[in-house]
């Protein structure tokens, strides 16, 4: 085994994956839902498919349009 090739893999291994996509990466048809904390600006997105006519997956969709509980 070649050990370069051993170290790249370790360092690939040891990178977390980030979830969601940067906002450079956002195209048309992928979810605008931000990530992270409501008090931090947005760095990352959902980015999965949308739903038609909505700029959000279905997911994020049903996040955003909850319905309030009534009391």
């Amino acid at each position: 085994m070649d050990e370069a090739a051993g170290v790249i893999a370790d360092d690939k291994q040891s990178e977390p994956e980030q979830p969601g996509i940067t906002f450079e990466e956002l195209r048309e048809g992928r979810c605008k839902f931000p990530l992270g904390r409501l008090s931090d600006p947005p760095e990352r997105f959902c980015g999965e498919p949308v739903a038609i006519g909505s700029p959000y997956c279905p997911a994020c969709r049903r996040i955003v349009y909850a319905e309030r509980a009534t009391p």
